[in-house]
């Protein structure tokens, strides 16, 4: 039976190199982030924690070549087992944890640069309310825990030192399991690296050391763009940025034609420098479609388009409305958003069906819903991320934003109770509530404060 080793640190101290340096032992299998990454939390179940030491099982047998010698050591390298490892350390006896520690300054100051310059957006993962040029990652902000903090760069300096101070909890918990090493000494000094090879379990004779570890650094130009200054953020005031075309993904649902793709109107909106995405039809299987429309929603938050536009391909349209909405850039905006309707199909059976038409949803609802509604981040073995934004009307009694009956369907009264809460979770602008009609209450009206 394989032993357990698990590395983790803030990020940004050397974890890859860690991990590089844990797999030159022999027979050894360790990940890097093993997917699917592991969500905060302050009280992990005893059965997550036995599925995660069964996945990393998982993992090491795809990992091993059919000539490689019987695995003995399996695990992962990750900051986010900080919130875990307590209760993996209390069900396995013979775990062992390592952990790297870097100095809070370099940590700060490598985050903020790493992420600006992986994005074409300004990512912010530690700030419980975020500025108004910063947005959520729908993936690598589930794994950090939020904090009240005038900026990003103080918001991963709190995060450090609640990090650190959780490792010295552990190692006074677990003093002969958990190590913490300065990430300069272990991945530079070979007597260093022994000595953890050793605590790891490795015998001295068998034990396989580096020169020096090149961590992952920061070498790609930066695509962020530039923060908004203090007056910028004044001048907003409640209101909210205007956005840019090539911000806007456009999303055309009923694509059942393989020419609709290159229809006029398309073409033009694709010269203008809109995105323009297509999803086929899926009549009578609500629960195809309501995915379908989640993973679009997903890659085009995972992008960094700021906010997106759902056409039906079936329904009538104008390029000037689409226009009218993107100058004035409202958080929630459709006649028609993601309803219910019910058809007959040529046998006269009845069929569901989802359609989504001329609706405008900002970046800001779909990570309101993501985080204040705690939708669960899916994540395959190829690390296709997907949040489920929409969900099958049909396939729940309630909806959980508002415990009504959802008639109109789960994504339109959990965005209009989004909408309603953003102004709680972003400090620089404010948002009108929605109001019900008074003639017609399944009549919705979103009052958003938008530039002229």
């Amino acid at each position: 039976m394989a032993r357990f080793l698990i590395g983790m640190g803030s990020g940004r101290c050397g974890t890859q190199s860690l991990a590089y340096l844990l797999n030159l032992q022999p027979r050894t299998q360790i990940c890097h982030e093993c997917l699917p990454l592991l969500p905060y939390t302050t009280n992990p179940s005893p059965e997550f924690v036995q599925r995660r030491f069964e996945r990393l099982l998982q993992m090491s047998d795809k990992r091993r070549s059919p000539n490689d010698p019987d695995t003995e050591v399996v695990g992962d390298v990750a900051s986010f087992y900080v919130c875990y490892v307590e209760k993996m350390l209390r069900t396995t006896p013979d775990l062992r944890v390592i952990c790297l520690k870097r100095s809070r300054e370099q940590v700060v100051d490598s985050f903020g640069r790493w992420i600006d310059s992986n994005r074409n957006y300004l990512a912010d993962h530690w700030s419980r309310l975020l500025r108004a040029d910063h947005f959520r990652d729908p993936v690598w902000s589930t794994i950090f825990p939020k904090f009240d903090a005038p900026s990003r760069s103080e918001a991963i300096g709190k995060y450090w030192d609640w990090y650190y101070a959780a490792v010295d909890k552990l190692r006074t918990q677990f003093p002969e399991r958990v190590r913490c090493y300065a990430t300069e000494t272990l991945l530079n000094c070979r007597q260093e690296q022994s000595t953890m090879l050793q605590f790891a379990g490795y015998c001295l004779e068998e034990i396989v050391t580096i020169e020096k570890a090149h961590g992952n650094r920061v070498v790609s130009p930066n695509r962020a763009p530039t923060p908004l200054s203090t007056e910028e953020l004044d001048k907003l005031g409640s209101k909210l940025m205007p956005i840019e075309r090539n911000r806007c993904a456009v999303i055309v649902t009923n694509a059942t034609n393989s020419g609709e793709g290159n229809s006029p109107q398309f073409e033009e909106l694709k010269e203008l420098g809109y995105s323009v995405r297509f999803i086929g039809g899926s009549t009578g299987n609500t629960a195809k479609l309501a995915d379908d429309f989640s993973d679009q929603a997903s890659q085009a938050m995972l992008a960094g388009f700021y906010s997106t536009y759902w056409l039906d391909s079936t329904q009538p349209w104008s390029l000037e409305e689409l226009e009218d909405i993107r100058r004035s850039n409202p958080y929630l905006r459709s006649p028609l958003l993601f309803s219910v309707g019910e058809s007959r199909l040529a046998n006269d059976s009845p069929s569901r069906n989802l359609s989504v038409h001329r609706t405008w949803v900002h970046r800001r609802v779909f990570e309101h819903l993501q985080f204040a509604c705690g939708l669960e981040l899916l994540q395959d073995d190829s690390g296709h991320s997907v949040v489920p934004y929409f969900q099958d009307p049909g396939s729940i009694s309630t909806c959980p934003a508002t415990n009504s009956s959802p008639k109109v369907g789960y994504f339109l009264k959990s965005a209009i109770t989004a909408t309603a809460n953003i102004a709680s979770h972003l400090p620089m602008k404010t948002i009108d509530a929605p109001h019900t009609n008074a003639k017609d209450p399944k009549k919705t009206e979103i009052n958003s404060t938008n530039p002229s």
